[in-house]
């Protein structure tokens, strides 16, 4: 789409044309004509207040359900996706189950405790090693 309007302003004899010019063009366009197959709406559509929840049970129907986690036990060795430092495993200490009915706590998530941190994780959060 860019470089169809580049090459047209330079079939009609424009100079020095900069494709930065055309980014609002650009925008405009894609926000309010391309529609998303996630959510089968423009993104315009999307932001809208009244669709919200129409797109967030058109993004979970489509998501793809076919993670996989090995199962994680106590004395297992861990790494952080988050942790930066190369080399830095934990060791898990303790999993914590709450119900799904218990909403008062944890909303029905499993935490992990690691051996030298101070917060709980989410089994998503961490790589067995």
């Amino acid at each position: 789409m860019l470089f169809k309007r580049v090459d047209a302003d330079e079939k009609k004899g424009k100079n020095n044309i900069q494709w930065v010019d055309y980014l609002g063009e650009i925008l405009l366009t894609y926000n309010s004509k391309m529609i998303h197959s996630a959510h089968e709406m423009t993104p315009n559509e999307a932001h809208k207040k009244e669709n919200h929840l129409k797109v967030k049970l058109k993004l979970e129907i489509n998501r793809v359900k076919t993670r996989k986690y090995p199962t994680l036990r106590v004395g297992d060795e861990v790494k952080l996706y988050r942790h930066h430092r190369k080399g830095t495993h934990f060791k898990l200490e303790q999993c914590q189950i709450y119900s799904h009915w218990d909403f008062s706590k944890k909303l029905g998530q499993n935490y992990y405790s690691l051996e030298g941190q101070k917060r709980q994780y989410l089994r998503y959060e961490m790589l067995k090693v």
